[in-house]
């Protein structure tokens, strides 16, 4: 049985996520030097890896790495709020150099991609010029927003869904279609379809889209995709003892629910985790095996691509090997997500 089916089995069999859904308290790096210099420390050197391999930092992988920079941003500004004694100095400038290697990356990036994705870099590109900053108040999951997925589970198709996110950022009044909406908003979404459907609603608000549809707001979908991707994030925990298939996705969630201010997701084991899942001599985060192609056609966010006799078949669209065992996509969500855990450490 393919590690997904596996997953919707386990979510499916009635097992009561709800109650371990409750607010995240006590996680703050306010007093805790040695852990926010291994933050620190850890996010230098995932930068110094993508800086060595910049020609091989794909596009799904550098708007990561813009999403860091924006969000280093914010985290240079919750410090500051609380820096009346210049306690934080030191740790304000490893920030700061940290945004410089940031906005290289992203420099340096941009003509390699440009070539070796044209058409995937000329649809959705512009994301690279967009800031990746909301409204990141702290607050709760709201666990009635919760939704079992349905069975059978629906796809996302790649093609329609870069479509999508085309009109939210290449049109010269962004637009959210009724088609746009429902293939975006269909209930019982796991994994990475239901972050990729969180993706596509941060974009929208990025940009002040609103739908054709009345009485829907995109505002009110993050919500919900949080408090279902937060199950999940907890079951990866509980459940599934942060198997390295999930590990990935793990990260993902915590980097796009903190983004918006979901402290939930903000532990002193899940920084433990992330932190030793780490490459220390590379820099990188890595794998150890081959991705199981079955469970990636249905796990992952996939381009739809026609192969020569016209069939369609599903290609994993994010992950890219760098070296022997580095992983591009991991290595910038983990990065992704280590900001937010630096982020909410200071609020």
């Amino acid at each position: 049985m393919s590690s997904v089916k596996v997953f919707m089995f386990l979510i499916l069999s009635g097992i009561n996520f709800n109650a371990n859904m409750r607010a995240a308290g006590g996680y703050s790096l306010t007093n805790r030097p040695k852990l926010t210099n291994a933050i620190l420390e850890s996010m230098k050197a995932g930068l110094w890896f993508m800086e060595e391999h910049v020609e091989s930092v794909n596009l799904d992988a550098l708007i990561g790495v813009r999403m860091v920079y924006d969000q280093l941003f914010r985290v240079r500004d919750v410090i500051k709020q609380i820096n009346t004694n210049q306690t934080y100095d030191e740790t304000l400038e490893k920030i700061a150099r940290m945004i410089e290697q940031c906005r290289s990356i992203i420099d340096s990036a941009i003509p390699h991609d440009s070539v070796n994705e044209p058409k995937y870099f000329e649809k959705i590109g512009n994301l690279l010029q967009t800031s990746w900053i909301f409204n990141d108040t702290p607050r709760s999951i709201d666990e009635s927003l919760f939704m079992k997925p349905t069975k059978p589970m629906r796809r996302i198709n790649e093609k329609q869904s870069d479509n999508c996110i085309g009109l939210l950022i290449n049109e010269p009044k962004c637009r959210i279609s009724k088609k746009c909406w429902d293939m975006m908003t269909f209930p019982g979404a796991i994994l990475y379809m239901l972050t990729h459907q969180l993706f596509y609603f941060l974009i929208a608000i990025m940009n002040d889209c609103l739908p054709d549809s009345p009485n829907s707001y995109p505002g009110m979908k993050i919500d919900e995709f949080c408090a279902n991707i937060y199950t999940e994030y907890e079951h990866i925990d509980k459940k599934l003892n942060f198997q390295l298939e999930y590990q990935d996705i793990f990260m993902e969630q915590a980097a796009f629910c903190g983004m918006v201010g979901y402290k939930n997701f903000f532990k002193y084991r899940y920084i433990q985790k992330i932190l030793s899942w780490q490459n220390k001599k590379l820099g990188c985060w890595f794998d150890d095996k081959s991705d199981d192609e079955e469970d990636q056609v249905t796990i992952s966010n996939q381009r739809e691509q026609e192969d020569r006799g016209g069939r369609s078949k599903r290609v994993k669209r994010e992950e890219k090997m760098i070296g022997d065992a580095c992983l591009c996509h991991k290595s910038t969500v983990a990065l992704a997500a280590l900001v937010q855990f630096l982020k909410h450490g200071f609020y």
